[in-house]
C-alpha cells in the first residue's frame, strides 16, 4: 500500500506568480502546520521547501514585491498539496490506494521522452533555474498525479463501469458532434476580392491554382487551399456553419463566407459522420471523464480543510488557498475612524 506523500508543483505552473499583483502577506514566522486536510497535516516547512526550489522564478520580481510574490507561490504550492491529500484520502477510503512505484517511474520516463529525452529535459531544467535532480523530482510528482488519475478512473469503471446502452444513447443524442470534414478554401481580405474569385471559378479557372495565387492562408495555399481532414469544431463559427449547413452540397463552391480572418470561398470535398463503433472509445473516455469529475465534486464537497491564516483561507469553490480579505464593515469603520466620521459614544 502506498503511503500518502506531498505533491510538489511543477516549476512551470508557478512561474506566473512572479508577476502577480500585491496581496495580503502573512505575518510572523512560517507556521509549523500550514494546513490540515481531514486529519492529515501539511507542514509549513514542506511548503517553504517547494517555494525555495522555485526561487529562480521570482528573481526578476522587484525587491519590494518579493515577499508578496513568495507568498503567492506558497499559496499555489499549498493549494496543490491540499488537493492531492484530499483526493488520496478519498481514494484510500473508497478503493484502497495501491499505486506501484514502477508505474510512476514508467510515466516519468514517458514524460521525459515526450520533452525530447534526458538531454532536452536537463536543458529545460537549467533554463528554469533548477538542477536536473530537482526538476526530476517535480516531474515524478506530476507523473504520480497522472497515474493516480488513471487509477481512479479504472476503479470507477470497475465499480459501475460504462454500459453499452449508455454509450449508444450518448452517440444517438448527437452523432453530429463526431463529424469530420475535408475542405478547400481561398481566403481574401475583402468581399469584392471574394466575388472576383467566384467569377474566375465560374469562368472555369482551377480552384487549386487560384488558391496558390490569391489565398492569404499560407498553411493551405500551397496545397491548393486544402485544409485536410478535421473534426467538427476545428474552425471559427461562420466557417464551420457553412461547412456543415444542410444547404452546402459536397463539391459545390460556397461563398463569400465572412469570418474574423477575412472572406472565404470554399468547397467541401467530404463530410463524414462516423459509425458508433468508430467513436466508441471516444465516447467511453467522455463518460469516464464525467464520472471522474463527479468523484472530484464529491471529494471537495465533503473534505474538511483548515488553513493557517499566515497563508490565507481555503476557497472550497475554487479549490485553492486565497488571501483573507478585510471584512467590509471593518474596512468602513477603519476608514471612518481615520477621517473622523465614526460615531462618537455617549
Amino acid at each position: 500500500m502506498r503511503t500518502i506523500r506531498p505533491l510538489a508543483l511543477a516549476a512551470a505552473a508557478v512561474v506566473a506568480v512572479a508577476g502577480c499583483s500585491s496581496t495580503t502577506t502573512g505575518d510572523g514566522e512560517v507556521p509549523a502546520v500550514a494546513a490540515t486536510v481531514g486529519d492529515v497535516e501539511i507542514s509549513g516547512e514542506r511548503i517553504e521547501e517547494i517555494v525555495d526550489l522555485q526561487s529562480a522564478a521570482l528573481e526578476d520580481t522587484p525587491e519590494e514585491e518579493q515577499a508578496d510574490a513568495r507568498l503567492n507561490a506558497a499559496r499555489q504550492a499549498l493549494s496543490a498539496e491540499i488537493q492531492l491529500r484530499a483526493v488520496e484520502a478519498a481514494v484510500e477510503e473508497r478503493f484502497g490506494l495501491d499505486i506501484p512505484d514502477e508505474d510512476v517511474d514508467a510515466a516519468l520516463e514517458a514524460q521525459i521522452e515526450a520533452q525530447g529525452g534526458q538531454e532536452a529535459f536537463d536543458q529545460l531544467a537549467e533554463d528554469s533555474g533548477l538542477s536536473s535532480e530537482d526538476a526530476r523530482g517535480f516531474a515524478r510528482d506530476n507523473a504520480y498525479v497522472t497515474v493516480l488519475v488513471e487509477y481512479i478512473q479504472a476503479q470507477l469503471a470497475d465499480e459501475g463501469g460504462v454500459t453499452d446502452q449508455q454509450l449508444r444513447e450518448q452517440y444517438e443524442a448527437a452523432p453530429e458532434q463526431f463529424q469530420t470534414s475535408e475542405v478547400r478554401h481561398i481566403l481574401v481580405d475583402t468581399e469584392e476580392e471574394a466575388q472576383d474569385v467566384l467569377a474566375r471559378l465560374e469562368a472555369g479557372e482551377d480552384f487549386g491554382a487560384l488558391a496558390e495565387e490569391l489565398s492569404n492562408d499560407p498553411g493551405s495555399a500551397a496545397n491548393g487551399g486544402a485544409l485536410g481532414e478535421a473534426p467538427r469544431g476545428s474552425y471559427v463559427q461562420p466557417f464551420s456553419d457553412a461547412i456543415y449547413s444542410e444547404d452546402t452540397e459536397i463539391g459545390e463552391v460556397v461563398g463569400p463566407v465572412e469570418s474574423q480572418f477575412g472572406f472565404h470561398v470554399l468547397i467541401v470535398d467530404a463530410r463524414t459522420t462516423p459509425a458508433f463503433e468508430d467513436v466508441r472509445e471516444q465516447l467511453e473516455a467522455q463518460l469516464v471523464g464525467a464520472q471522474f469529475n463527479d468523484f472530484l465534486e464529491t471529494v471537495f464537497a465533503e473534505v474538511e480543510v483548515e488553513v493557517d491564516p499566515y497563508y490565507g483561507e481555503w476557497d472550497a469553490q475554487r479549490r485553492m488557498v486565497v488571501p483573507i480579505l478585510p471584512d467590509a464593515e471593518e474596512t468602513e469603520s477603519e476608514a471612518g475612524a481615520e477621517d473622523g466620521t465614526a460615531d462618537d459614544e455617549g
